[in-house]
């Protein structure tokens, strides 16, 4: 398999799909989204940051740089990506796509604003009701910057919790 990652002929699907092996994306999977607000709160539309509706790979990543700056300026004990895709498509595959999604943007801020690894998770929705304001498909970054979470927080806050 890792001889097919470096092929000519197949290498172009692992660098389209916007990561190389397929453990990577639920590496820094969060088990739940703290039940408490957070302190600040990024969106992008899917569309404006990734190469196409059913890729992982970044084409702009702009959108990407004042959550980057905020992060290395404004200090957090975490703050999480959360992914999410519009209603179409397998469920399954969906889900798939968010978590990579997820985490080729942290990947992204980690590489680029030296930020510390374990500060930063992520969470993949699929298809489920994103966490804060709903863009159609998109990427949420949620700063948390009191303490961290605990293991046995609700995965989701309430409607009329989330401000």
């Amino acid at each position: 398999m890792e001889a097919l990652k470096h092929n000519w002929f197949l290498r172009g699907f692992f660098k389209n799909r916007g990561y190389e092996d397929a453990s990577d994306r639920t590496e820094y999977l969060i088990p739940q989204i703290p039940n408490r607000p957070w302190s600040r709160e990024f969106l992008i539309n899917a569309r404006d940051i990734f190469n196409n509706r059913t890729g992982a790979r970044l084409k702009n990543r702009e959108r990407i740089r004042p959550i980057g700056q905020y992060l290395q300026d404004h200090p957090f004990n975490l703050a999480i990506v959360v992914a999410y895709t519009d209603m179409k498509g397998d469920s399954a595959q969906d889900l798939k796509l968010s978590e990579a999604r997820a985490y080729v943007v942290r990947k992204y801020l980690v590489d680029n604003f030296g930020l510390l690894d374990t500060q930063i998770k992520t969470k993949g929705l699929g298809k489920q009701e994103p966490v804060g304001t709903k863009p159609e498909d998109g990427v949420e970054v949620l700063v948390y910057q009191n303490s961290a979470p605990t293991m046995g927080e609700s995965s989701l806050p309430a409607p009329e919790d989330r401000r």
